[in-house]
């Protein structure tokens, strides 16, 4: 019986990139006690990352390392704000995610922001989306507020 040779060849690319200066805090709130979050991204990704201070390497499909290399940027922003959790972390990834598949589809990205007195509301899905528009009593454009038209329960802005 004659042995066939067949050669797998890999489609992993490799992505190194590098972030703004960290101070050490922000940098450990990045990465999770025990690289809980990095390795959060290396799960729901299917990619290898590795570190070294600020330099970034990931390996993995080209379409997931672009999708990493945004969830890492929009981590490290949120990371220098507020403590990150794993709820937080899965949230950012799905978001990204989903941003690929609507764009895949031919979707457009569309997202409502929400100004209360203490916090912005950010719209992730379309469906939050269309349930926010349906609210339309409750929330008035930013416009209307300035021109007096509108008392101010919640500013809308959309993008």
């Amino acid at each position: 019986m004659q042995e066939l040779l067949i050669e797998v060849i890999s489609l992993k690319r490799t992505k190194e990139f590098q972030i703004e200066s960290l101070e050490n805090s922000t940098l450990a709130n990045l990465l999770g006690v025990f690289d809980t979050h990095i390795r959060s991204i290396e799960s729901e990704l299917d990619i290898d990352i590795k570190t070294r201070g600020n330099v970034f390497v990931l390996q993995g499909e080209e379409a997931q390392l672009v999708i990493g290399e945004r969830v890492i940027k929009d981590l490290h922003t949120a990371a220098k704000n507020e403590d990150l959790d794993q709820e937080k972390v899965h949230l950012i990834i799905k978001k990204h995610l989903n941003e690929t598949d609507d764009q895949s589809n031919g979707a457009t990205v569309k997202e409502t922001i929400i100004n209360t007195p203490n916090k912005e509301i950010k719209t992730r899905t379309e469906n939050q989306f269309n349930y926010i528009n349906r609210l339309g009593i409750m929330i008035y454009p930013l416009e209307l507020v300035q021109q007096g038209q509108a008392r101010p329960i919640w500013l809308l802005r959309q993008q």
